[in-house]
């Protein structure tokens, strides 16, 4: 079908396909290697749904996910899942989240890591051993 630019210039266009202006972010947590995965799982499902339902930027009801995504320097991490009502929104929600998974895992005893960097330094010296005895040399 071919429409004249003029056609449409004088035209009054409906959009009946209007999108939906939800949008999905991801947040990304890490969280210490000693720590319980499952529990640690189950406390941000509950932080996810809490903002999801009582904050005004958050689609009530959506239940949100966790998607476990790799093994970092300093922890194992993951993305939360929420959706805000509109991308506008999306901050917000984030910030909501944030503070109080923070809150939640201070509670539940779930550490959050600082990066740390362990090293090994090749120096040439003798160590000693147990009770101030030289070590094999």
């Amino acid at each position: 079908m071919i429409i004249p630019n003029s056609q449409l210039a004088d035209s009054v266009l409906t959009n009946l396909d209007t999108p939906d202006p939800k949008v999905r972010l991801r947040v990304p947590v890490g969280v210490h290697y000693d720590t319980d995965m499952e529990h640690a799982e189950q406390t941000a499902r509950e932080v996810i749904r809490r903002v999801q339902d009582e904050s005004d930027a958050g689609v009530g009801g959506f239940g949100g996910d966790i998607r476990w995504t790799g093994f970092g320097d300093s922890a194992v991490t993951f993305n939360a899942v929420l959706q805000a009502t509109a991308p506008e929104f999306r901050f917000d929600l984030a910030n909501a989240f944030i503070k109080l998974l923070h809150r939640r895992f201070g509670e539940e005893g779930i550490e959050i890591p600082y990066p740390i960097r362990n090293l090994y330094l090749r120096t040439g010296v003798e160590v000693s051993g147990p009770a101030g005895q030289a070590g094999p040399g």
